[in-house]
């Protein structure tokens, strides 16, 4: 193991070096290649690997991509995820990932599983725009440029309109209206 790698979190060890990585390479640079530096600069070690947990995120990976074609022609995807409350025997409360088939799940299960993507969709949409906003403020870059900086994902959807609808009162004969 790395010196530098017990003193810090996963997140902070690899901030560490891409930053390290971009002194010497300054720009947008490829994952692949801050790895390749780090491991021939001793700064990372290639990890130790679980077969079955690479047979499992290839599975996963499956499911997400795969499509299928439904009855009315559009490409869907053939397994949906969903994370379901599990109570493990010591009677702990986690969230399981779960797939189902699309066309035989049940109500409830796609119910969770679009309220969940839903829910990513909303905080995905949020954090693009404050990472916008940032770049938008704070990179000398974007000055005299902001207009072109313009996405759908900054547009809160409609709301529902609101109709009341008004019932007229009943026309009487001879009455004008």
């Amino acid at each position: 193991m790395s010196v530098g790698k017990a003193a810090k979190s996963g997140c902070e060890f690899w901030q560490h070096i891409w930053r390290d990585y971009q002194r010497v390479h300054p720009g947008p640079f490829r994952p692949r290649a801050v790895v390749d530096w780090a491991i021939d600069n001793g700064l990372a070690d290639l990890p130790k690997v679980n077969p079955k947990s690479v047979l499992v995120r290839r599975f996963k990976r499956a499911a997400r991509e795969i499509r299928i074609k439904d009855p009315q022609g559009r490409a869907v995807r053939e397994m949906l995820p969903a994370k379901l409350p599990v109570v493990d025997e010591n009677g702990n409360l986690f969230l399981d990932l779960r797939y189902d088939h699309i066309h035989t799940m049940s109500a409830g299960y796609a119910r969770l599983a679009f309220e969940q993507r839903d829910e990513n969709i909303a905080k995905q949409k949020h954090a693009a725009t404050r990472d916008l906003q940032s770049f938008i403020e704070n990179n000398p870059n974007a000055k005299g440029h902001e207009s072109q900086f313009v996405f759908d994902f900054m547009v809160d959807a409609p709301a529902a309109a609101v109709v009341e609808k008004i019932e007229e009162s009943p026309h009487k004969p001879g009455k004008p209206r």
